[in-house]
Parts: structure tokens; sequence; C-alpha cells
């Protein structure tokens, strides 16, 4: 439902929009937290964007949040503002939103640069995608700046609290909202779904599959004796070729979120490169084997599956998984839930304690309002050619690991420049 006159606690801005099942998922369940909290919700609409695909209103996730959601109307990011009218709140939901191969397209509109001083800003599971933080110095100083300015910031794995004590921030690690949120939602969510899942199957559930993988799921097929289910990207333009690379029997078309944990509940086994996709196996006590995506950031399954003390069903190579049959055996979850328990306890009292502490009105500086100048657009722009000159000049005097990093943020300025 779009709304515009009603008041709420909180405006939650994220990816809730996205066509992947685990974004779905995670803005789900925080909705479904902070709502049994008794807190009002409102999800921010993306900034509008020409030819942007994810404001299209047949996509599945669309028609998700439509059903499920409060969404603000569309609001460029000029007039993101009016905001504040509306929230008292604001949260930054959980994903790769301190990754800057994904806020920088959003502007500063990620860090609430519209919040009024009296809002309060939270980030709760936030993630930077990956384990090394290497960004140029201006966009190191305005992460900084943009970051300092929230109440209470929480990130999802240890290489997240690193990169914040780099940038002089303090934080704390939770879990994903998925864990976090009650498991009754989900099964009203399956309720919904009309699947066939009466023949015991292994579920796979790949985002980017190569012949490895394939190989892998056939293996275990065999030696598991059962059929398999394939469920892929939850994105439309990824799906066919996807399905082509993958080629497998008993692949799925594209699913509902209904549909996708319906398949995850009833499945006998669980084979997957996605983060969330393992985070559903734990949720619902399922042996798996979860293949490490570089691509999309190996930290979080590490730090997730460290604290769990699941460690041991995380393969960096799955051609090395295919004959290793210690990863079929079933796993103790009372164990694991053991562990689970602790950190749910932590990460949700966490949550409370953010949503409850009294706002801390910052006085502008003179320092906030030169900065505040210099991270808005007309005035980035200009300054972005000469840090990379900088960091050209760099290349040339500097060897080994230190060049390495410096070519990084050089073609990350010459990406803003062309």
């Amino acid at each position: 439902m779009y709304t515009q006159n009603q008041k709420y606690d909180i405006g939650v801005m994220g990816f809730w929009y996205g066509q992947n099942y685990g974004s779905i998922l995670t803005y789900y369940s925080l909705n479904k937290i902070l709502t049994d909290l008794g807190k009002k919700v409102l999800m921010i609409e993306k900034p509008i964007c020409k030819n942007d695909i994810e404001i299209d209103e047949t996509l599945l996730s669309r028609k998700f949040a439509r059903k499920h959601y409060d969404i603000s109307k569309f609001l460029n990011s000029d007039n993101l503002n009016n905001l504040n009218t509306l929230c008292e709140t604001f949260i930054l939901g959980s994903d790769q939103v301190f990754n800057p191969g994904c806020y920088t397209a959003f502007k500063n509109s990620l860090f609430f640069d519209f919040a009024n001083a009296d809002k309060k800003k939270i980030a709760f599971g936030a993630s930077f995608g990956h384990a090394n933080l290497i960004i140029p110095i201006l966009e190191r100083i305005k992460l900084k700046y943009f970051l300092s300015d929230f109440d209470a910031i929480s990130v999802r794995e240890d290489s997240g609290i690193t990169s914040l004590q780099r940038l002089g921030i303090t934080g704390y690690k939770v879990l994903d909202p998925i864990f976090l949120c009650p498991v009754k939602y989900f099964e009203e969510l399956i309720e919904e779904a009309k699947v066939d899942t009466s023949e015991p199957y292994i579920l796979n559930y790949i985002l980017d599959p190569t012949p490895i993988k394939r190989s892998l799921i056939l293996n275990v097929s065999r030696k598991l004796n059962k059929n398999i289910i394939n469920i892929l990207d939850g994105v439309n333009s990824k799906y066919e070729n996807n399905k082509k690379k993958l080629n497998l029997n008993g692949t799925t078309p594209q699913l509902t979120l209904s549909q996708f944990l319906a398949y995850y509940k009833n499945a006998d086994f669980v084979i997957t490169d996605s983060f969330h996709g393992t985070v559903c196996a734990i949720i619902f006590k399922k042996p798996f084997i979860s293949i490490a995506n570089k691509h999309r950031g190996i930290t979080r399954f590490e730090s997730l599956l460290k604290d769990l003390n699941l460690l041991n069903r995380f393969v960096y190579h799955p051609e090395n998984a295919i004959e290793n049959d210690e990863l079929l055996e079933d796993i103790n979850y009372n164990k694991v839930y053991e562990l689970l328990e602790k950190q749910k306890t932590f990460s949700y009292n966490w949550l409370c304690t953010a949503l409850e502490k009294v706002k801390k009105v910052k006085k502008r500086t003179l320092k906030d309002k030169i900065l505040r100048f210099l991270f808005s657009k007309q005035a980035e722009n200009k300054f972005i050619y000469f840090e990379y000159l900088y960091y050209v000049v760099l290349c040339i005097f500097t060897r080994g690991e230190l060049r390495k990093s410096n070519k990084i943020c050089r073609e990350k300025l010459r990406s803003k420049i062309h």
C-alpha cells in the first residue's frame, strides 16, 4: 500500500524491493520484528531512477511488497526530506548497504543525509560486503562523516566491526533479521504456496551456476538417492541464462517467496552458494553444503558459520566436496541452536536498546557544514577528478600490496569519471 499522509514510528530504508529472495526475506523479517515491537513501519521507496527495473510493478518482489507493507510515495533524492514529516526514526536495513558498490547509486540517501538533526538514525545488521574496505581517501572521509552521525550501528560480520574501527566508529555484530523473525510468519507464508513437495528431494539454491557446482549436485543426488529441485536467482533477467548454465532437470520457474520457503521447509538436504540460502537451511534445520561465493562476499558466510560451529559445512572449492561424504551427514541442531539462541537474544536486545535510546541532538559545527558541502553532489563531482590524478601518481611511485590497493582506488574513481 502506498501512503502519503500517515505518521510512522520508523522509516526503513534499504533493498526491500530487490528481486533476490534473500533481500525480500530479510526486509520482511525486519518489518515483522519492528511491527511486533508495536512500531508503525513505513518502507521507504527507492529514489526514482530512470529506466530502473526495480520499480517495475509487475515484479514478484513488488507484488509481495504491496501486499505486506506500507510504502512511501516515490521521491527523488532531492525531495526525500519530506519524509521527516512522516517518520520519527530511520532504520537502514540489513544487507550490503555499506558497500560502496551498492550505496554510490543512491548518492547519500542511504546515510539519511535528508534526515533532520532531531531524527534518530540506526543501522541494523548492515554489511560492507567484503572483508577489506579498500576505498579512496575522500570516500573514506565521507563514510566516516555520515556513519558518525548515526545513533547506533550494528553489522553482520566480524570484518564489518574491523572496518568500522578503521573508520573510528563503534559498532556491534548482530544476526540477520531472518533469525530474529518468529517462524510463525514464515509458516503463514508457506500456507499460501501451491507446490508439490510430496517426494523426497535435495534442494539446490544456486545464484551463480558453474559446471563444478552442477557436478556436485548430481553427485549428492546419486549418493543420497534423491531427486533434485533447483531454485535460481530471483532476478528475472538472469533466469534463462542461469538455467542454461545449470542445465539440470527439476529447475523451478520464478517463485514467490511463499513457494521459496515451502521448498526449503520440506527439503531433505540443501546445497547453496547463497548466504541467505544458507540462513534458510539453518532456520529450517536442514543438513546442507554451503559453497563460497567470492563475487558476492565470503566474509558473511565465514562469520555466521564460525559462530554456529558449522564451518565444516562450508566449502571454498566445490570440487573438494564431491567425494567428501562427511558433508552428507546430519547436523546436530540442538548444539547449533544453543549458540544461535544466545546471539538472537543479544541481537534483539541491541535493537530494542537502540530504539529506546534517547536521541541526543548534535549541533552542526563549522566542520560539519564544510563536510556536508564537500559531499554534496555538486561539490563531490568536482573533487573526483583531482583525487583520481592523486591515485594515478601513487600507482607510479608505490609497489607491492600498497600499489595494488592504490590501483583499486584509482579504477573506482576512473569509473566515476567516465
